[in-house]
């Protein structure tokens, strides 16, 4: 039993050093990667709870030159305690555009609270994802940047050390 569990371990070990291998060796393009980062953002600011993930993975499998590993971070990071924030400016942000609209009144007042609010959180969140996204692209862009320069200064320095 021991040894069936060890091999198990030692499988998965594999793996998980396979992709770590496939990571490092990932030429790592700024653009890429904030745009990857970018797109996970939009989908996932989107309230549309777990389809995100699978609206995620075909995106990944459409356009091979998003880093998938951004957008997956992007995923990661948009979670239920990040997007709180987000979703009420997101009320806020339809409010304004349907504060002097009259609201569809139905016969339930559920219903009526209901789509009201509904038509404001979509449409705000809408409003809301694309400069989000955009802003997301622009600081993971800046990011990847200084990292790169600073892993050049870094070799450099590094040589200039050796020699």
């Amino acid at each position: 039993m021991r040894k069936m569990i060890d091999k198990h371990v030692k499988s998965v070990r594999d793996k998980v050093d396979s992709h770590i291998d496939e990571i490092k060796k990932t030429k790592i393009d700024p653009h890429n990667i904030a745009f990857g980062f970018a797109i996970g953002t939009f989908i996932n600011i989107l309230p549309i709870p777990f389809i995100n993930l699978w609206i995620g993975l075909l995106v990944v499998l459409m356009f091979k030159k998003i880093n998938k590993y951004a957008l997956l971070a992007a995923l990661l990071f948009w979670n239920p305690i990040t997007l709180i924030p987000i979703y009420s400016l997101s009320f806020t942000i339809g409010n304004t555009f349907f504060v002097n609209l009259p609201n569809i009144e139905y016969d339930i007042v559920l219903l009526t609270y209901l789509f009201n609010f509904t038509k404001r959180f979509l449409i705000g969140n809408l409003i809301l994802a694309i400069p989000v996204a955009f802003l997301a692209y622009l600081i993971v862009f800046v990011i990847v940047k200084v990292y790169l320069i600073a892993r050049e200064i870094k070799s450099k320095k590094f040589k200039s050390k050796a020699h």
